[in-house]
């Protein structure tokens, strides 16, 4: 038992696990509600513009953003987003949560990325014009970096 007790106080500690923290528990708080209600909040916004029309045919016909390859990537990512967005405000302690913010970030981009292809694109077709759902998707992308960019930030 003297040897166990000699053990346990030569152990090297163990090294803290990364969390989304702050300076001050006030502002640890704050700052977190505001960056994942913007995280899911623009991921919804996303979602929503998936759903809406992305593009005007000369025609007259519409294309809603999920009957195109790059809609339904932003509706997968925007999902992802809400759903990190909900793990972190759930478990802000969680080792995982830098990572996870990481990850809604990586999402979001991967939005507007889609978002603004699909938009220089559009031009490439003979009377093809853009719709607000694109627009709606990409700005919800847009907002929804602004989130990750609050839970990333370090003070």
């Amino acid at each position: 038992s003297d040897k166990q007790g000699r053990r346990t106080a030569g152990a090297p500690a163990a090294k803290p696990t990364p969390t989304l923290e702050i300076s001050s528990t006030d502002t640890i708080g704050r700052r977190l509600r505001a960056g994942t209600g913007t995280l899911i909040a623009g991921g919804a916004v996303a979602a929503v513009g998936t759903l809406l029309p992305w593009f005007d045919l000369a025609d007259g016909t519409t294309v809603a953003g999920v009957e195109s390859m790059g809609g339904i990537g932003a509706l997968v990512l925007s999902v992802t987003a809400i759903a990190i967005g909900i793990f972190i405000l759930q478990r802000p302690d969680h080792p995982g949560a830098r990572l996870a913010a990481w990850a809604g970030l990586a999402a979001v981009l991967g939005i507007a990325a889609l978002g603004a292809g699909a938009a220089l694109t559009t031009g490439r077709s003979e009377g093809t014009t853009t719709a607000a759902g694109l627009l709606i998707s990409f700005a919800g992308g847009v907002i929804a970096t602004t989130g990750c960019r609050a839970l990333l930030t370090r003070h």
